[in-house]
Order: structure tokens, then C-alpha cells, then sequence
């Protein structure tokens, strides 16, 4: 039977990283998707600010899954070379913190810029591909809204033409951008190498915790046939890792009084999700059926 490894963008329950361990090991979570620590971008940080990121985590037995990086959020008539360094310093940071995934996007632009930016989006990604697959790293695509690959068409053509990319899914970003859940499952769900858990009502665009909104995350669950990894990302409260890199407003159907609650209010939706399904943590954030 799959095993379901449990992650999560730790920034969602404090900035501070010693805020972060806390929540991570109060919700039995030992896989972190670092994407900030201290109010700091994980593509800013130095080489010094990596090493001391990764020591607390490894002291805390606490594994660093993938860099939750902004690399591609940028729009495509922005310089190549910008996001070049970007990826440059991202690359030592992943080896740094021993990881061998970076997050990333495929550029800002209207939907009726698709078809004008579909070369130009795909041979950017081509080189980025390369050059982290020849440092040992592999660049995993998310969809978003308002960048190329929003769409489920557009995510698979990604896949398809930009060899050794891999997919992150994130059903409550599809629904943002007014896609179908039921075709993207259909067409991505087997390239994808692991998920983002988020939920959203699609009528209204709210977000919830998994499994109050449309995003059929108790269906993702039941079609599991290999192992796989879930990477909390729950939106449910304002956060700074967030706001610095993302202006757009977010709604939220219940309230939480603080960072810390929303986060344990994520975990714990999942959970009921993974134990309805028939799964029990066998180990350190494992469940198993």
C-alpha cells in the first residue's frame, strides 16, 4: 500500500524559524518545504544563512523536502539573466540544506499572452532544467494563477516539453484560475511528483482547510497508488513568507486568532482526511494504511 509522507510550508505558523520547528513537531510534521525562515526568502539567503537554517532543522529532526522557491514569478518580458542568479543562488542553497528540489513557476502574463510566450516560456525552462539537473537538482513546476502554466493544458504541456521537469499539483490554484478539477486530475495527476494541499470553495474563491472546498482532495487521497508526499500550504491566515512575494488578496471563509492555529487547523483537516481514508502515522510523520 503507498505511504503519504507529510510536509509543509512551515513560514504559514511564524516567521521565526524556532517558531517554525515548534508548530512543525507539535503537528507531527518532519518535512519542511523551506520557502522563508526568519522573514528571510529562501532566495536570498546567504550561504551563511542556509547553514544555520539547516542546522536547526537537522538538530531538530526535521528534513528539508524541497526550497518553496519564487523562481519563475516573475513577468516573461522580465531579463533572463535576473532569474538566472536567482537560480544560481538557489542551487547552493539546496545543496547547503540538503535537498535536491526547487519549486518554481513559469512567468507572469494574461491568458491571451499564451500562445505569443509559449516558445520563449518553454525554452527559459529548458535552460533552467538543465542547468539544475546538471547540479544534481530537479526544478518541479506549480501551478498558479496568472502565469503560464495556470491552466491544466498549459501545465501539461510543461511536462511534456521541457524534459526532467516534474510537477507539483495544487488543486486550489487551478480552481482560483477557474479550471476543472475533475480534467486536471485526469491529466496531471499520474506526471505529478507531489501535491500542495490547499482548499477553495470555487463559487466564492474562499479558502479552507482540505476538504471544505472543491478541490477533491479526499478523491487524491483514494487514487494513491505510489508514495507520495503532501505539502501542507493552507493559506488559512496572513503571513509574511507570502505577502512579500504575492500581493494578491486572499479570502478566508473561518477566522483563526493567530499564525499557529491556522496551521494546526491545516494539519489537522489532512489528518482527518488521511484517517477517514484508513491511514495511521506509522512513524515521524509517515501514515500508512
Amino acid at each position: 500500500m503507498p505511504q503519504i509522507t507529510l510536509c509543509a510550508f512551515a513560514d504559514e505558523s511564524g516567521a521565526k524559524i524556532e517558531t517554525q520547528i515548534e508548530n512543525l513537531l507539535g503537528n507531527g510534521i518532519y518535512n519542511v518545504e523551506l520557502r522563508s525562515a526568519d522573514g528571510i526568502n529562501v532566495g536570498d539567503f546567504s550561504e551563511q544563512k542556509a547553514r544555520e537554517v539547516y542546522e536547526k532543522f537537522y538538530c531538530a529532526g526535521i528534513k528539508v523536502w524541497s526550497l518553496g522557491s519564487p523562481l519563475g514569478k516573475i513577468g516573461i518580458s522580465e531579463p533572463e539573466e535576473k532569474h538566472f542568479r536567482l537560480l544560481e543562488n538557489l542551487v547552493r542553497t539546496a545543496k547547503i540544506v540538503h535537498t535536491d528540489k526547487i519549486r518554481m513557476f513559469s512567468y507572469f502574463m494574461k491568458r491571451e499572452e499564451y500562445d505569443l510566450y509559449r516558445g520563449e516560456v518553454i525554452s527559459r525552462l529548458r535552460k533552467m532544467v538543465a542547468y539544475a539537473a546538471d547540479n544534481g537538482i530537479t526544478l518541479c513546476h506549480e501551478n498558479e494563477s496568472e502565469i503560464f502554466g495556470a491552466t491544466v493544458d498549459n501545465c501539461a504541456y510543461i511536462s511534456d516539453n521541457v524534459p526532467g521537469i516534474k510537477i507539483v499539483y495544487d488543486p486550489a490554484n487551478f480552481i482560483m484560475w477557474d479550471e476543472d478539477i475533475d480534467y486536471a486530475i485526469k491529466k496531471l495527476y499520474d506526471k505529478t511528483l507531489y501535491f500542495h494541499i490547499k482548499d477553495v470553495i470555487r463559487q466564492s474563491k474562499t479558502i479552507v482547510p482540505a476538504g471544505y472546498g472543491d478541490g477533491q482532495i479526499d478523491r487524491m487521497i483514494k487514487m494513491l497508488k505510489k508514495d507520495a508526499t503532501f505539502t501542507l500550504e493552507p493559506h488559512l491566515h496572513v503571513f509574511d513568507g507570502y505577502s512579500g512575494i504575492d500581493k494578491k488578496q486572499l479570502k478566508n471563509k473561518f477566522t483563526y486568532d493567530s499564525q499557529p492555529q491556522a496551521f494546526k487547523a491545516s494539519a489537522d483537516a489532512f489528518k482527518t482526511i488521511l484517517k477517514n481514508n484508513g491511514y495511521k502515522e506509522e512513524n515521524k510523520g509517515i501514515w500508512k494504511k
